[in-house]
């Protein structure tokens, strides 16, 4: 993983902006959708197994029915419900409510990138932001105006992921399986690593 930070300051290469955008991307898929059979056999592919464990957190072994069901009932207790779920919506752990400002503010900064397809019904949804972010980076490694691109990353960063710590420990301590406990492990430490210098 880079160490460069997502900084206006420092002019990212395209390279390091692929990096970072591809591993956005990946957390983003783990966020948004449960894991199926071929999800979870291709995470155990050498190379995302790597980088996953590199960051702390756990791919299980097999990739069988059992294990795909065990996952699937952490998720749903996780993050559906019927109670006590931890919801991975900026607006309703913040404030317990839909479409907040927190969703209408997210919108805004959609609108502003070309090109950006905003495929969810929840704007604010941990795995959009980090989409959104993954495709940021991704027009900052192709675009001839990267520090626009940075920048808008960087205020969308400020404005919006900074509800995650608290949220990513909720989720640690809840987790019943070790794949979705280390998921907020490397959630939490990508975010704080790519972004802490970014004041």
């Amino acid at each position: 993983m880079s160490n460069h930070h997502l900084n206006t300051n420092i002019n990212i290469e395209p390279n390091d902006c692929l990096q970072l955008a591809a591993v956005y991307e990946l957390l983003s898929c783990l966020w948004l959708e449960e894991l199926n059979a071929e999800r979870l056999e291709a995470l155990g592919s050498s190379e995302l197994r790597q980088a996953i464990e590199s960051l702390g957190g756990s791919v299980p072994a097999e990739a069988n029915a059992e294990m795909v069901e065990t996952l699937a009932i952490d998720y749903c207790q996780l993050f559906i419900g019927p109670k006590d779920q931890l919801a991975p919506i900026q607006s309703v752990y913040k404030s317990g409510q839909f479409q907040s400002p927190t969703a209408a503010s997210c919108n805004r900064f959609y609108e502003m990138v070309s090109g950006y397809e905003l495929k969810s019904t929840f704007p604010d949804h941990l795995g959009v932001q980090l989409g959104f972010m993954s495709f940021v980076l991704n027009q900052a490694a192709h675009s001839e105006s990267r520090e626009a691109y940075l920048e808008i990353g960087t205020q969308f960063y400020d404005k919006h992921l900074g509800w995650t710590a608290d949220y990513l420990n909720a989720v640690e301590e809840k987790a019943t399986t070790d794949f979705y406990r280390g998921l907020a492990i490397i959630t939490r430490v990508f975010l704080k690593e790519d972004f802490h210098e970014t004041k």
